[in-house]
């Protein structure tokens, strides 16, 4: 009997998470137009920037996964939090190239190695450019935020990303 209550507690528990990550992600879907709704139904979770200056910047961020979240990525969305942004998770390192088709903001690429190390960054990327921004070498992820968002906390290549994609999920200077 005891067993089962205790499924029943865990069950209720994973499905308040669920609830809470919903609300998480509504609060930011609020200023999305039509054509990027289906953020609004995306998890927003954290992920950090740890500099070689000692410090460690916290973002929200939604994790790409797919090849259709892939392409779709921020297009559409027409203001951003300046602590919002999008991770393209891989599943292997290779070379990639993007551009701001139907993206409305500028945006500031940072592209990151299997480690988590930011190889190269790609300041005020201009929206709706057609022309390429490539990693220029095989990387695991890109990280996008707000134009500006890496110089105003001085993010360099070389600079840790912090998150579950790359094994670390955490910051201790948060």
């Amino acid at each position: 009997m005891s067993h089962l209550y205790s499924y029943r507690r865990r069950a209720l528990a994973l499905l308040f998470a669920c609830l809470l990550m919903t609300v998480a992600s509504a609060d930011e879907g609020e200023a999305l137009p039509v054509e990027a709704t289906w953020l609004r139904f995306q998890p927003v979770t954290p992920l950090w920037v740890a500099t070689r200056m000692a410090r460690c910047w916290r973002f929200r961020i939604w994790v790409a996964r797919t090849p259709q979240e892939f392409s779709r990525g921020l297009m559409f969305v027409q203001e951003l939090d300046d602590d919002l942004g999008m991770l393209f998770a891989m599943q292997a390192e290779r070379e990639i190239s993007m551009w701001m088709r139907n993206t409305f903001i500028p945006l500031d690429i940072l592209f990151a190695d299997a480690q988590g190390t930011i190889v190269k960054i790609h300041e005020n990327a201009i929206p709706h450019s057609l022309d390429y921004i490539s990693s220029e070498q095989a990387v695991y992820a890109v990280l996008e935020l707000p134009g500006g968002a890496a110089s105003r906390r001085g993010i360099h290549a070389g600079d840790q990303i912090r998150h579950a994609h790359f094994g670390t999920a955490y910051c201790y200077d948060d």
